[in-house]
């Protein structure tokens, strides 16, 4: 099977790029999502290093670890049904 995509550059400019960027935003959501499972699974400490410097007295709140860890299981959710929706693998 072949497949062809045509363009009218500049016009589609856009469309075009994100058609040729396709697998980058795929890597971009599993390396996110990878991230956001060690957080969920082992307490990772991803998301509070992110906001560790306006916010130091997160770093050892452990109701803010339990928010964040929530919260990552949140998010891999919402990430699962953006690449269920896509057609990602």
């Amino acid at each position: 099977m072949k497949v062809s995509l045509h363009f009218e550059l500049p016009q589609d400019n856009d469309e075009f790029f994100q058609c040729i960027s396709g697998e980058n935003y795929s890597s971009a959501f599993s390396e996110l999502d990878e991230e956001l499972r060690r957080v969920h699974k082992y307490n990772s400490t991803f998301l509070i290093d992110l906001i560790s410097d306006e916010y130091p007295d997160v770093v050892n709140d452990e109701k803010v670890r339990e928010i964040f860890e929530h919260l990552a299981f949140k998010l891999r959710g919402a990430i699962s049904d953006i690449k269920d929706e896509a057609g990602v693998l």
